[in-house]
Formats: structure tokens, C-alpha cells, sequence
């Protein structure tokens, strides 16, 4: 194994002004090597921190020290943790002070950079951090025997090659999330590993002996393992120790230049092989926009401050994090001028003259798609509406372009019969078939279910045939038929349609049957993969997935170049979705939906 010195320069960073609660004041790194040590263990070979040297400047801080790491293998691991202190606290010492907030991590593994630089931007949670890393080859006197290998690329944030593409997203302007991504707070880190106390945190730093550590995080350290076993080794979870490398592409965009875009996507990145992906697709006319974007923001900061804990707890997990998402919508609609809550419910004026008041219900909701990827292997997924989370391998047989897909958890339409049975069949509440003289015409009002005759229920023929005979159509390319949830006629407020069974927000209907709790679903991706070299797991709004079967919609995305050729991948994923939006366009005109997507590449590491 070749050994040389290794300089590890940061460089500057640049945060956004506000991050969840916390604006960043006072910011520092701290660096480790980490050398491979047997059994997929890493040793601690040295640790640093550097303070900001712009105080004046703390959105945008700037570091000079340079790091020198002599007798460095190359199978050696570089990982720098970026935190930010009280703007009263000096950043000086060596150790993490209790009180400090953790903006995000990124890593490297030395000889992937020989042959894929990685560029020097590199995806913080709030931001974005820079830096050079160079490594020579050196003797056994530590003296120079090849030329220096610069393993960075210069340039600017939109670096587009391999290593880009594993570390952050590929996406243009215009096509990134509005909402910035929150905080993790120093307690939890948004880690994988569990908590420990913050001395011990600090004497990682600190300790001049050599550390064994399981992995690139600093909370979890071999010694704890040994001591203090939490979990046997016939664990279920296990992850393998080969995982794929992951990539993601993201894309939204309106539909028709006079729609407002009521999507909302983020993804947490908390190192290579730890993230979270979500697709939230909001609806209704006044607050469908408010709806995703307050539901965004707190799952973001929720899953940051939890992340660690899905391993072991997904379901409590996701549904507190749902839970979370549907009270903020609440608060934030609430928040909205004229409206006012009465009896639990959301209302408002909707008066044309403003003299005789007009109260009704408002409305205003999301779906939410949230996909956890914890160690590179296991797959958390949760879920409400119909933004649906498709995985995607290449056929063993048949033709090239076709593929096996998976879909994680079934849309949660209102045709579903297990859905009506566990909500709607003792709701006031009706699930009917969308046609648009139903409200006109009573032969046009037609339910979907009816009684079986023994006791519970079955899809009513009859009436679906008669909704076909008057032209219902199908909602989307796999011939869904439409239909909604209906409030009822003599309720407190007007009758109110929504196409999905659960949602968050929707705060009338929650009275009817409809739950903002999710299903969730957890998979091991080298399963899902089942030994192929290169999948795609694409979370998507129904503006992409009505315009596609689920076949015809993978076979374009796993058909895009390999992992190699990062831009032509980029470009090849971006004209999907441009193509998704022309056909939108064409079949349904200024009335085509907004679309939103983020497609996430899983590639069998490079040179296996």
C-alpha cells in the first residue's frame, strides 16, 4: 500500500442566512484521518480544527491553516465536520463545546480520488464548504518520490463529474428546492450511530493515544461496542460491508407558466451513505403552496435532529415527523390573515361583498413521500397521497430496456378497498367517482363501494360501469379511475373533494376519515437490487407519475449512462422530466399539474 503526505487546506465556506433556528456566527472545522484498520474499522491518525478567520464575514468564513499529515496510506479516510459556536464563545481548543451546532460533514476515501476527483464545493446542510486536498508519495525518510496528486478540482459549485454526483445534487437553476435544509443540534448530530455523552465527544479530539473507530462517525467508538452491547449480532439490520454508491439528481417545476408550484422537495445529506429524500406535492387553491412548504420545513428539521434513530424505531420515527409536519401546517395556515379556527376547524371568510360574513372551511394539504437511506443498505420509507416512490433494476430477461420495478408502498387512492374498509366505511364521509356533473346530476353521483352481502365490502360494479358509460376516463397512463373523497352535503361546511384517502393538512376531512399518518415500509436496497450493478429509486408528484406507466417511466431513468459519466447522466435524467413536462403540456394544456422529482442512483462502487 503506497504512503505519502497528505495537506488537507479549508478553504471558505458559504452558509445560508438562516438555517432552521440558527444563523451561523461563528463557524470552525474540525478534520480527521482515519486509516483502515481490519473488519471495516477506521484508526484515528490525526485530528485538527480550524476557526474561522472572518468574524466580520460569518456567513461567508474564510480559513488559511493548512493541514500536514505525514505517512498517510492511501486507503486512508479524510472526514470534516463543520460546526458553528455562540457568537460569545471563542472557537479556540481542541474540543466540541456542548452548546455548539453541527452544519454538516463531508468525507473522502483517499485512493477513490486518485481516479475520480472530487470538485472542491461540497454540500453542507445549510450550505456549502470548500476545500483542497493534495497527496505526494513518499519514502520511508518521508521525502517525495512522485509528483503531487491534487485530489480536488478547482472551480465552482456546479462541478459536474463522478464525484459530484455522489456527494451532491445535480441540480440547475431553477430546479432546487426554495426551502433551505435545517440545523442538527450537537446532542444528535443526525448520525446513524447513538448518542453518547459530549466528553467523550470531545476527548476523541482531544486524546493523543490512537482510537479505533466503527466508522467515520465521532459518536460511535469500538470501545463503547465492546462495553456496552446494545444490540446482538444477529441483528436484522446488519448492513453488508460493500454498499453502493449513491447519486441524486432533483427537478420541480411548475407545468404551465401561470400555475404557481405548490411542490416541495429536500434532501438531507448527512455523509456518503446517510440521507433523506422527500417529495411533498401540495393542493388547495389558497394554501396548497403554504401547506408543503411549512410541512418541508419541519420534517427537515425533525429528521435532522432524529435521523439517528430510524434504524431502530421507523415506524415512531416517521409518524412523529408526519405528526410534526401536519401541526405546523396547522399553525402556519392559521397564521394566514382572515383565517380564524372555530370548533377545531380551520375557517374563513369568503364573502364576496365583506358585509355578510361567509365562514367556510379552508383548505390545504399535502402528500409526503420521505425516503431514509441509513448506511448505504437500509431503506425507510413513509408515506401519504399518491407522490409515489417507484425502485428500478434492469430485467434479467427480455429486452434491454426493460426493467423489474418495485413500488415501495401503493398510492393511497380512494379506490383502494383496504383503504375505504379501515377509514370510510362508518364515515359520514363518501367516496364517489369524479364526474363533473355529479353535483347536478344524482345519477352521476356514484359511489365506488358497496356491501358484499357478507358483512363487509366490494368494489359496486354496476356503479363503475355507469361511471365509464358517462365518460369518467382514467386518471392516469396505468388506468387509475378518478375518484374523491367526499365531505358531507349537510355538514357544517361546504361539501369538499379530495382525491386521496391520507394526507397532511386537509383539516376538514381529517374529520372524515382521512389521516395525515403514514404507512411506512423498510427495505434493504442490496435486496431490492438483487445483485445488479445499477438501480434508480425515483420519488415522484403525480405530475410525472399520471403521464407514465411505471415501467415506461424506469426504463428511461435506469437506461441513463453509468455513474462514470456524471454530466451525460445529469442531462439524460433532466430531459426525462423536460419530456414528462412537454407531454403534461400537450395533454392537458394550462391545466397540466406541477412536477417534482428526485431520482437516486445506486451504483456498484467503481473498479469492483
Amino acid at each position: 500500500m503506497s504512503v505519502g503526505t497528505l495537506s488537507v487546506d479549508i478553504l471558505e465556506a458559504v452558509y445560508d442566512e438562516v438555517v432552521g433556528d440558527h444563523t451561523p456566527s461563528n463557524s470552525y472545522c474540525t478534520v480527521r484521518v482515519l486509516e483502515a484498520h481490519g473488519c471495516g474499522q477506521w484508526k484515528l491518525r490525526q485530528t485538527a480544527k480550524r476557526g474561522s478567520d472572518a468574524a466580520d464575514e460569518p456567513l461567508a468564513p474564510r480559513w488559511t491553516e493548512e493541514l500536514v499529515v505525514p505517512g498517510v496510506r492511501l486507503d486512508a479516510k479524510v472526514v470534516v465536520d463543520v460546526w458553528d459556536s455562540p457568537a460569545e464563545q471563542p472557537t479556540g481548543g481542541r474540543g466540541v463545546a456542548a452548546a455548539d451546532v453541527f452544519l454538516g460533514k463531508v468525507s473522502f476515501v483517499l485512493d477513490k480520488l486518485i481516479s475520480a476527483p472530487a470538485p472542491e464545493w461540497q454540500l453542507l446542510i445549510p450550505g456549502r464548504l470548500r476545500l483542497r486536498l493534495e497527496w505526494v508519495e513518499t519514502n520511508e525518510l518521508d521525502v517525495p518520490i512522485g509528483k503531487a496528486r491534487l485530489l480536488t478540482i478547482p472551480g465552482d459549485e456546479g462541478v459536474d463529474d463522478a464525484q459530484a454526483m455522489r456527494q451532491s445534487s445535480a441540480s440547475e437553476t431553477g430546479l432546487r428546492a426554495e426551502e433551505p435544509s435545517p440545523i442538527a443540534q450537537t446532542n444528535v448530530l443526525g448520525q446513524t450511530a447513538r448518542p453518547v455523552s459530549m466528553s467523550r465527544v470531545q476527548a476523541s479530539f482531544i486524546a493523543d493515544e490512537v482510537e479505533e473507530l466503527s466508522d467515520d462517525s465521532m459518536l460511535e467508538q469500538l470501545e463503547d461496542d465492546l462495553s456496552q452491547p446494545e444490540q446482538s449480532a444477529a441483528a436484522p439490520l446488519a448492513a453488508p460491508q460493500e454498499t453502493p454508491e449513491v447519486s441524486y439528481i432533483e427537478y420541480t417545476h411548475c407545468g404551465p407558466e401561470t400555475k404557481e408550484n405548490q411542490d416541495a422537495l429536500f434532501t438531507l445529506r448527512f455523509d456518503e451513505k446517510n440521507f433523506v429524500f422527500a417529495v411533498l406535492d401540495g393542493h388547495g387553491g389558497e394554501f396548497g403552496r403554504v401547506a408543503s412548504q411549512a410541512a418541508s420545513r419541519a420534517m427537515q428539521k425533525y429528521l435532522a435532529e432524529h435521523f439517528w434513530r430510524i434504524k431502530d424505531q421507523p415506524e415512531e420515527v416517521m409518524a412523529a415527523c408526519f405528526e410534526d409536519a401536519h401541526k405546523a401546517i396547522y399553525a402556519t395556515i392559521k397564521a394566514q390573515e382572515g383565517v380564524i379556527e372555530r370548533d377545531g376547524v380551520l375557517i374563513s371568510d369568503f364573502s364576496d361583498d365583506g358585509i355578510e360574513p361567509d365562514w367556510d372551511a379552508v383548505d390545504g394539504g399535502t402528500t409526503a413521500s420521505v425516503a431514509a437511506l441509513i448506511d448505504g443498505e437500509h431503506l425507510v420509507f413513509a408515506m401519504v397521497g399518491d407522490s409515489a416512490a417507484i425502485f428500478a433494476i434492469p430485467s434479467k430477461q427480455g429486452a434491454a430496456d426493460e426493467v423489474k420495478v418495485t413500488e415501495l408502498i401503493p398510492e393511497h387512492s380512494p379506490t383502494r378497498l383496504d383503504e375505504f374498509i379501515a377509514r370510510f366505511s362508518d364515515s359520514a364521509g363518501m367516496v364517489v367517482y369524479n364526474l363533473p356533473d355529479m353535483f347536478d346530476d344524482p345519477d352521476c353521483m356514484l359511489t365506488v363501494f358497496c356491501p358484499d352481502g357478507s358483512g363487509s365490502w366490494e368494489v359496486d360494479q354496476a356503479n363503475q360501469q355507469a361511471a365509464d358509460d358517462q365518460g369518467l376516463g382514467f386518471k392516469t397512463e396505468r388506468g387509475d379511475r378518478a375518484a374523491v373523497i367526499l365531505t358531507p352535503e349537510d355538514g357544517p361546511y361546504s361539501q369538499m373533494m379530495l382525491n386521496m384517502t391520507r394526507s397532511i393538512g386537509d383539516f376538514y376531512h381529517q374529520g372524515y376519515g382521512v389521516t395525515w399518518k403514514p404507512d411506512v415500509r423498510t427495505l434493504r436496497v442490496s435486496d431490492l437490487m438483487e445483485g445488479s450493478e445499477q438501480a434508480v429509486l425515483c420519488l415522484a408528484s403525480d405530475g410525472v407519475w399520471d403521464l407514465w406507466t411505471f415501467e415506461e417511466a424506469m426504463a428511461v431513468l435506469a437506461g441513463a449512462p453509468p455513474i462514470d459519466e456524471a454530466v451525460q447522466r445529469k442531462q439524460h435524467v433532466l430531459d426525462f422530466y423536460e419530456e414528462s413536462r412537454s407531454k403534461g403540456q400537450e395533454v392537458y394544456g394550462d391545466s397540466a399539474d406541477n412536477l417534482t422529482g428526485i431520482a437516486v442512483f445506486f451504483d456498484a462502487p467503481l473498479g469492483t
